[in-house]
């Protein structure tokens, strides 16, 4: 049974992956949210943690030239 239920994640997964079957995984990550709630539930909550913290370090991450001291001083 765990066999199957990480295969269908899988499958899900990719078909989250392309454009055209979205919908197919989107469908396909209720029901894994339905069968087994608390396992999908807090891997779709690490899942965005992740995600959040990837795209925030790459947002900040930007060369920008540091503010050199006032001449005024």
């Amino acid at each position: 049974m765990l066999t199957l239920t990480a295969s269908f994640a899988v499958v899900a997964l990719i078909f989250l992956a392309f454009a055209s079957t979205r919908w197919v995984g989107a469908l396909g990550l209720v029901l894994l949210l339905y069968l087994y709630p608390l396992v999908v539930g807090s891997a779709l909550v690490v899942a965005g943690v992740i995600f959040f913290l990837i795209h925030h370090h790459n947002r900040r991450s930007v060369h920008e030239l540091p503010n050199l001291p006032d001449a005024r001083d």
